[in-house]
């Protein structure tokens, strides 16, 4: 028997998200799911709009009758699963970095306030694991969504949280490891930190410091920065808790509110990690 390499394949009813009783069919990739336009309607407003001139029959439904259909073509079927098992209340969704990138754009674009904060909760408990990722999906969200004031404040802050780390890694703005949808508002912004802080770094001495100080501090200044700026460069959070040992040991603690501002000054602006017992000092990116 030959088979009709133009025949299409038939459609398959979802497994998790087919409801006999459901009042709308949404088809995606060859996938039908039957579903329930009030639930579809009170999680998004983009599904609320495209059913507010749609009239659901009253009664028990008759499955013998054809029922609204609609088929989405901007996401996948794994992916449109996913959004259903994000609304119906008795499934729950696995949420894992790999999805995050697209839960995050179909809630934008659906304009799903819940799902966008149902992300946020995890990136917010998580974001260490995957720094480069949390400041590539940040940069992202901040520069291409529409956000409500506090879903832009925590992006905001994961953007900056999430950059410290990213910092700290000295190889890692120079490699090929750059997300490619980084923005280069932000990739300019990491090379230039970056550049800034190999120059800085490399170049340190008594005469840069401008301190003035004992011939006995000044040799174990000297000797400190040596150690200090060999290469390959230390990590900025490293360098910085280095710098103040130095001058602790050169018995110049009353000096120490001068380097926190030299080093501001230096380095561009950093502050105490957040999460994190090192005590550690980081720079940091903030969007703008």
């Amino acid at each position: 028997m030959s088979v009709d390499p133009k025949a299409e394949t038939p459609n398959q009813r979802s497994d998790v998200h087919y409801y006999d009783d459901g009042d709308l069919l949404i088809i995606v990739e060859k996938t039908e799911f039957r579903v329930h336009k009030l639930l579809l309607k009170l999680a998004s407003e983009m599904f609320r709009s495209m059913f507010a001139c749609k009239v659901s029959q009253d009664g028990p439904l008759d499955n013998a009758k054809p029922i609204d259909s609609v088929v989405i073509t901007d996401m996948t079927a794994d992916e449109f699963n996913d959004i259903l098992t994000f609304i119906y209340p008795h499934t729950i969704l696995d949420i894992s970095w790999s999805k995050l990138s697209y839960l995050l754009s179909i809630a934008d674009k659906y304009i799903m306030m819940n799902l966008t904060e149902y992300c946020l909760r995890f990136l917010e408990a998580n974001f260490l694991d995957r720094a480069l990722d949390m400041l590539s999906l940040a940069d992202r969200a901040l520069t291409a969504f529409s956000l409500s004031d506090q879903h832009r404040s925590t992006f905001s802050f994961l953007y900056k949280e999430s950059s410290k780390y990213v910092l700290d890694d000295i190889g890692l703005v120079f490699t090929n490891s750059l997300p490619v949808d980084l923005s280069n508002q932000t990739r300019n912004k990491l090379i230039e930190a970056r550049c800034r802080y190999f120059e800085t770094i490399s170049s340190l001495s008594l005469d840069t410091l401008n301190i003035q100080t004992s011939p006995s501090g000044a040799r174990v200044l000297k000797n400190g920065l040596a150690e200090i700026c060999i290469l390959p460069l230390q990590p900025p959070s490293v360098v910085w808790k280095k710098l103040h040992e130095l001058f602790k040991k050169a018995h110049m603690d009353s000096l120490q509110d001068k380097l926190d501002a030299m080093v501001e000054e230096l380095l561009g602006p950093y502050e105490i990690g957040t999460y994190d017992d090192s005590g550690n000092c980081y720079m940091f990116l903030e969007y703008q």
